[in-house]
């Protein structure tokens, strides 16, 4: 009797370890990536770096630093990296967050000013067709054996 009820507990707890070790991560597979954003062969600071896979799996988001470098990729949670394929590419800019008590940064509020003042003379901080993964013409493939890649821009 005693030997059937130790059986019965090694059996229900290897079923239950084998169901949770069976689980994994909830999230698809992702690499870790580092990128430089350059526009015109010039490192580009402080933008927003979109990577959408073209296979519809979910995109990862970088930010640049002063020097142009995006030091990771968010897809799933902070800095996981990116889901390997291949990626259409946006780039926007960065910008601060708004002073406390305002809906506006200084910078949004100097730009809205300007285009009421001189709508005609407006200079983008880079072209606008790098705003959308699907004018901008940009597209990376990234493997598990991907470390880093360039993003690069042109002012033409």
């Amino acid at each position: 009797m005693k030997l059937n009820k130790i059986l019965l507990i090694l059996l229900f707890g290897t079923s239950c370890l084998l169901l949770i070790s069976g689980c994994g991560t909830k999230y698809p597979k992702t690499v870790r990536v580092n990128a430089y954003v350059t526009l015109d062969g010039q490192p580009f600071p402080n933008v927003q770096v979109f990577l959408s896979p073209t296979n519809g799996e979910r995109g990862a988001l970088g930010i640049s630093d002063k020097k142009g470098f995006v030091a990771a990729f968010s897809t799933f949670q902070t800095g996981d990296g990116v889901i390997p394929g291949t990626h259409k590419v946006s780039v926007l800019p960065k910008l601060p967050p708004p002073m406390p008590g305002t809906t506006s940064t200084p910078e949004q509020i100097a730009l809205e000013k300007e285009k009421r003042e001189n709508p005609d003379n407006i200079t983008p901080l880079f072209p606008e067709k790098y705003k959308d993964s699907d004018s901008s013409e940009i597209t990376v493939t990234i493997d598990p054996k991907t470390k880093n890649f360039t993003i690069e821009m042109t002012s033409q």
